[in-house]
């Protein structure tokens, strides 16, 4: 579900499908794999800690990675691990190999993106947000 440039589509949605503040639509799962030319530890059981930064996040639902489009639809990402963890600015996060968040083999990071409206109503526009990562592989 993620393109080379990092970009992950989340699908396309009608305003009647948010009705109050949370998620909608379906979730996607989002996998981050080391590339091997790039990362000198062997991705296979190893251990890793991650840091997910974005400067802009729902004030109430820090989950919630916003962009300025926020401001006109009122719809946000929520962006965790795939365990349902919090990740997005919260510091250093341990992942042990071969959980739900951190595959055994390919030392993939697994996290799960979905729709956040951020209040009652949303208005049509662009479903967006920016977070960056950094992986270390212990």
């Amino acid at each position: 579900m993620v393109s080379p440039t990092g970009v992950a589509e989340l699908g396309n949605f009608k305003v009647t499908d948010a009705t109050a503040i949370g998620t909608f639509g379906t979730p996607v799962a989002i996998s981050l794999v080391p590339d091997l030319a790039t990362c000198d530890t062997p991705p296979g059981g190893v251990n890793a800690q991650l840091s997910v930064v974005s400067a802009r996040v729902d004030s109430a639902n820090t989950d919630v990675i916003t962009s300025a489009d926020t401001d006109t639809t009122n719809v946000g990402v929520q962006f965790v691990l795939a365990s349902d963890t919090s990740v997005v600015n919260a510091g250093n996060v341990n992942l042990t190999s071969g959980s739900t968040d951190l595959d055994g083999t390919t030392a993939a990071v697994n996290f799960v993106a979905q729709p956040y409206a951020v209040a009652d109503t949303i208005a049509s526009g662009l479903i967006g947000g920016t977070a960056s990562y950094t992986i270390s592989y212990l």
